[in-house]
């Protein structure tokens, strides 16, 4: 199962990590507007996630743990790799309609994340 206080704590860890992305990395337009400049910029944004995932780390393993599941490293490190993931799918369709990591693109994001991390938890409890 999964925790509602899981869910909690990895949709605050988002939103910080949004936080963190714009105000303590150099915006879109601060890079350079080519490829390498899109790049380099999306990686900036996927650390700054990765960094906040792994400072909550602690706490987003003991709601796992509290959920039922016994290895919590693998699904911890299931969970990030989708919050890696669907930072990057996200950057690069915000990037493609010249929109830019905006507000409304990163709570969409956050909503899509909420149900596919669900639908991991319950993989397998329900014949999934």
């Amino acid at each position: 199962m999964i925790t509602q206080n899981f869910v909690k704590e990895l949709e605050m860890a988002l939103y910080r990590s949004f936080g963190r992305a714009n105000t303590k990395i150099k915006s879109r337009s601060e890079h350079h507007p080519n490829f390498v400049g899109d790049t380099t910029y999306k990686e900036e944004v996927v650390k700054v996630f990765t960094n906040v995932l792994q400072e909550r780390k602690p706490i987003l393993e003991s709601e796992i743990l509290k959920g039922g599941h016994q290895n919590t490293a693998e699904m911890f490190s299931k969970v990030s790799s989708m919050v890696e993931n669907k930072v990057r799918a996200t950057m690069t369709r915000s990037s493609l309609s010249n929109k830019g990591f905006d507000q409304s693109s990163f709570e969409k994001m956050v909503r899509d994340l909420k149900v596919e991390v669900r639908d991991v938890f319950y993989k397998g409890y329900l014949g999934g």
